[in-house]
């Protein structure tokens, strides 16, 4: 049994309402042929760039067909694979899903600038969406996603990713292990990130597809009626001045900063002074706040 056909024992099992699948197109494209019925799957809505002459390996987002989702035709990224689709959920909110593929061979730091832009956009031709599900193979690791921290240095593709991601303020989900290849360290390839914290419910590992040594993740997503959303302003960390902020702390004399009154008085002017620091060189970012009722629940896989 190939790898398709795995699949559709498995959308029959699980009865999925949402697919996202990358590395459609097999490595060595030249004498293969995929024609848009071998993507197609009954009961489901497919939706991926047009492989005609196309030199990446795909990403496509199944939908079934009775969920009104639509293609979000954007411009092609340089560095990285992606799909996006909208849908407009029960109760008014709408929901962008992005479908990703970075391959490992391409460690190219300008590709974090294309994620973090995809983390970001919250509006796309015109239209706004409350809610972001940002998932695929990104194939960075050396990350630890459960302290969100990195051994590497400052500039390296792991901790500039890390950074990105931190600076969006979305929520990353995928915990566990997702390649663990008898040759190769386990890793978290694979990532499921939100905008918002409930979505992702019961995520579950299953046996990769045929010889994939990526595992099946399998989610429950919660789109919930959007309710008094209110602006906040978040500092954008990422895009700082620190060589500004190290000039301007070390300018100080900190003694006499802080030694002219006493314990209280000496934390309030270090609080201060580090505030208006950071103000001065760390920009921020308009974000939604929202607050939910009315969960509707959909089954997703990745």
């Amino acid at each position: 049994m190939n790898k398709r056909d795995e699949l559709k024992f498995l959308i029959k099992e699980e009865n999925y309402d949402i697919i996202a699948v990358t590395e459609v197109l097999p490595k060595n494209k030249k004498n293969v042929q995929i024609g848009e019925e071998e993507l197609k799957l009954d009961g489901y809505n497919h939706f991926h760039k047009d492989f005609t002459d196309y030199n990446g390996r795909g990403c496509i987002i199944y939908t079934k067909e009775s969920i009104p989702a639509y293609f979000i035709d954007q411009k092609d990224k340089s560095f990285i694979e992606d799909i996006s689709v909208g849908i407009q959920c029960l109760n008014q909110p709408k929901l962008l899903i992005t479908c990703i593929y970075r391959s490992p061979s391409n460690n190219d730091q300008r590709c974090i600038q294309e994620l973090q832009e995809t983390f970001e956009k919250t509006n796309i031709g015109g239209t706004h969406y409350d809610l972001k599900l940002i998932m695929g193979d990104f194939n960075i690791k050396d990350i630890n996603w459960q302290n969100e921290t990195t051994t590497h240095e400052y500039d390296h593709l792991s901790t500039k990713f890390l950074e990105a991601a931190r600076d969006s303020f979305l929520i990353q989900h995928v915990q566990d292990f997702t390649r663990s290849r008898n040759s190769d360290t386990p890793a978290i390839l694979d990532l499921i990130f939100t905008n918002e914290e409930g979505m992702i419910e019961n995520l579950e590992h299953k046996p990769p597809l045929g010889k994939s040594d990526h595992d099946v993740l399998s989610f429950n997503l919660k789109c919930t009626n959007q309710a008094r959303p209110c602006q906040s302003e978040k500092p954008c960390f990422f895009k700082g001045d620190y060589d500004t902020i190290k000039t301007k702390l070390s300018s100080f004399d900190w003694e006499q900063e802080l030694c002219a009154g006493g314990i209280e008085d000496s934390w309030e002017r270090f609080t201060d002074i580090i505030q208006d620091t950071i103000k001065e060189n760390i920009p921020v970012r308009k974000s939604s706040t929202h607050k939910f009722r009315h969960p509707h629940g959909w089954t997703t896989q990745h």
